[in-house]
């Protein structure tokens, strides 16, 4: 990876494309890595959406090499924020990207005498590197996609009237519920769908326990060696298995 100027905000910080050697030279760990994610590089990662982003947003990351560095475990936080046009005034709407990381990063064994072609396959909670860095950029650059609504409200929520059907003015700065004071119209409000009530779904079988599960597990059963802290955060909230 080229190196990044560091006053070109429209790239990650350096230190997000994690030198492996020079981590380990640094001590056994675990790692540990707070930084901004500049609004800039969050604008060009939304540039094909109507977001408008204004201000930077933060990353805090644990670093912990498994197994002599056969593997790294990589948890933490991202806080991040961004607006969008309501759906229904086209006032700005606030989007929260936030969210926790627990990826398991396995090296890529390739070619190797024990590769199996299941390994070829990545999950969410489970990628491959190679060589002696690991780039957290596509990781976070996804983190931030995702985050897109496909739909959001202003801070009226669904107190919002949004605009006029019939002359596009906008409802909220209008007094009652009556007809459109602008241009009559007696439909003036968009109708809003009632709630549907559904049936729960059932309840999924269990699945498969995910990589980044079966990597603190391993981390516990080697002990201090792997350079795991005993008092280290824990896996994100929604990963708790199923009883």
């Amino acid at each position: 990876m080229k190196a990044v100027p560091h006053d070109d905000r429209t790239q990650l910080p350096p230190e997000l494309d994690l030198d492996l050697v020079a981590l380990a030279r640094s001590g056994p760990g675990p790692y540990h890595i707070v930084t901004a994610l500049p609004a800039p590089w969050i604008a060009a990662v939304l540039a094909h959406t109507d977001a408008e982003v204004t201000q930077d947003g933060r990353v805090a990351l644990e670093i912990t090499a498994i197994g002599d560095g056969a593997s790294y475990l990589v948890r933490g936080a991202t806080e991040a924020s961004y607006g969008v046009p309501c759906a229904r005034c086209l006032a700005p709407a606030p989007v929260d990207a936030g969210g926790e990381l627990c990826v398991h990063f396995v090296r890529d064994r390739v070619g190797g005498e024990d590769w199996d072609e299941d390994d070829a396959s990545e999950s969410p909670d489970e990628r491959t590197f190679s060589g002696t860095r690991i780039d957290l950029g596509p990781l976070l650059t996804e983190q931030i996609t995702v985050s897109y609504p496909m739909r959001a409200l202003c801070a009226r929520g669904e107190d919002c009237r949004g605009l006029c059907m019939r002359c596009g003015a906008d409802l909220n700065a209008q007094p009652g519920d009556g007809p459109c004071q602008v241009c009559g119209a007696a439909d003036a409000q968009v109708p809003i769908a009632a709630d549907v009530p559904h049936e729960p779904e059932p309840e999924a079988p269990d699945e498969a326990t995910p990589a980044w599960k079966a990597a603190l597990r391993q981390l516990a059963a080697d002990g201090p060696e792997t350079g795991s802290s005993k008092g280290g955060p824990k896996g994100p909230s929604k990963g708790k298995s199923r009883r």
